[in-house]
């Protein structure tokens, strides 16, 4: 019986391991599609300005 419920526990915590890294995941897919929208109406030295970067740093 103990050893079921330590299997058991191990199963859900390796669960909510999954789940945290599958929210990160999204969470970053979220913030890159943001980034490429919002940067798309802009050129290459804009950006560059925005990021506080010369091109010849890239």
């Amino acid at each position: 019986m103990l050893k079921y419920t330590r299997n058991t526990y191990r199963q859900m915590e390796r669960s909510q391991m999954t789940n945290a890294h599958q929210n990160e995941k999204e969470n970053l897919l979220v913030a890159m599609k943001t980034i490429y929208f919002y940067v798309q109406g802009y050129s290459i030295k804009e950006i560059m300005n925005m990021i506080g970067r010369s091109e010849k740093t890239i």
